[in-house]
């Protein structure tokens, strides 16, 4: 047999409460701290604002070369101005790769002809 008890169960009734903070509670320099992080920071500043010196590159440094000679040049820009300069004096392919071997590109009469990307950190020793 089961025995059943007339036990209600407690009631407990919730408020709302909502508190209104006002703008004079926080301290003149506190607010003045968060106006200029946020003015500083975020999705809402302007492109247009930024110069190119200010983005921050990393250096990378890349092997240009062919079968037979290669060369250590550092940055991007520099790397591939050679080997297509080198390409068209010399009639030759000339490979371009990152030091992390991540990037390499391929260039012929002075244009690229092959460009693989590395995704994948872990592939490579």
């Amino acid at each position: 047999m089961s025995e059943t008890t007339n036990i209600e169960p407690e009631t407990t009734e919730v408020t709302e409460q909502n508190e209104e903070v006002s703008a004079e509670a926080v301290e003149p320099e506190a607010a003045n701290e968060v106006e200029a992080a946020t003015n500083d920071a975020g999705p809402g500043r302007d492109y247009d604002e930024l110069d190119e010196d200010d983005i921050p590159v990393e250096p990378t440094t890349y092997k240009v070369g062919n079968r037979v000679d290669e060369k250590v040049i550092d940055g991007r820009l520099e790397a591939v101005a050679a080997a297509k300069e080198w390409s068209v004096e010399s009639g030759q392919s000339i490979v371009v790769e990152r030091t992390d071997g991540r990037v390499q590109m391929s260039f012929r009469d002075g244009a690229l002809v092959d460009y693989v990307l590395e995704t994948r950190k872990g592939r490579r020793g």
